[in-house]
């Protein structure tokens, strides 16, 4: 847990045991800025630290619905490199640059193995989703710090090039290298360093420039709405989290919008979740 808290830059761990708990492994812990609970001990801290916590009614918080997630590979062998970048492949990449195009990836890779009509499948791909919500955070955070909002397309198209691909002498070089292999490999048109569905990229980080601060929640009703799926009830935590945010829930809608159609996802996978998304925003 210390080393995990280290590289996340946590200040505090909890680590929650459902066997006997020694006092002198609590003061060790504690040293460290550990907390040691069993599941009982938890409920008492969690309502002595947030008066929220009996009011959120979350999918995510479902013990059940993650193992049989994190799971989907023992019934959809295919699937088994997709759920493992969710579990750490995407977390061990610190590089939100390369999180960003690995997520695109990840998902163009499964396209033909996931079912819209397969609840499980219909979480995994929004899962993923919210996983790209993060990295593209990072991105619009950066573009916002360095130029507010850039005043043109092809300067917030220039600047974004060089931002994904690390830096302006990483992409010089790179794209030095993509247009040799272009002009001498044979490719009827020059390979590119844009993402997939390039002027629809521009144009979502454009409208997250707006407001960057709420795409910061994103991910969290997003995962959330992906939990919805494989639930064994409704819940209503994705509305609260709308509701609180509109511009949060808009820029959902917009991301999900994009990732579905540059990975060439079944389009399906977006009339689902986009139904929802609208639900969760009346």
């Amino acid at each position: 847990m210390n080393g995990i808290m280290k590289m996340l830059d946590s200040q505090q761990g909890i680590i929650l045991l459902e066997k006997k708990i020694e006092q002198d492994h609590k003061l060790a812990a504690t040293e460290l800025n550990i907390s040691v609970l069993s599941g009982n001990d938890f409920e008492k801290y969690a309502r002595c630290t947030s008066r929220d916590y009996d009011m959120v009614s979350s999918a995510t918080c479902v013990i059940e619905s993650w193992d049989q997630y994190y799971g989907i590979h023992k019934m959809f062998p295919k699937l088994k490199s997709a759920i493992e970048f969710v579990k750490f492949g995407f977390w061990n990449k610190r590089d939100y640059r390369l999180q960003l195009r690995h997520t695109l990836s990840v998902i163009r890779d499964i396209r033909h193995e996931v079912n819209p009509d397969h609840p499980i499948h219909l979480t995994l791909v929004s899962d993923l989703i919210s996983l790209f919500s993060v990295a593209l955070s990072e991105v619009v955070a950066n573009v916002f710090n360095q130029y507010l909002l850039p005043e043109t397309k092809k300067q917030l198209s220039d600047e974004l090039k060089v931002l994904i691909w690390g830096g302006r002498e990483s992409y010089t070089f790179i794209n030095s290298l993509y247009s040799r292999i272009g002009n001498g490999g044979g490719y009827e048109n020059e390979p590119t360093l844009s993402l997939p569905e390039w002027d629809m990229f521009i144009q979502l980080v454009r409208q997250c420039l707006e407001s960057p601060y709420d795409i910061c929640k994103v991910p969290m009703i997003l995962r959330e709405i992906a939990f919805e799926y494989i639930a064994p009830q409704p819940y209503e935590w994705a509305k609260v989290l709308a509701s609180e945010n509109l511009q949060a829930a808009k820029f959902s809608l917009l991301i999900a919008e994009y990732v579905c159609r540059s990975s060439k996802i079944p389009p399906e996978f977006l009339q689902q979740l986009s139904k929802r998304i609208i639900q969760i925003q009346a």
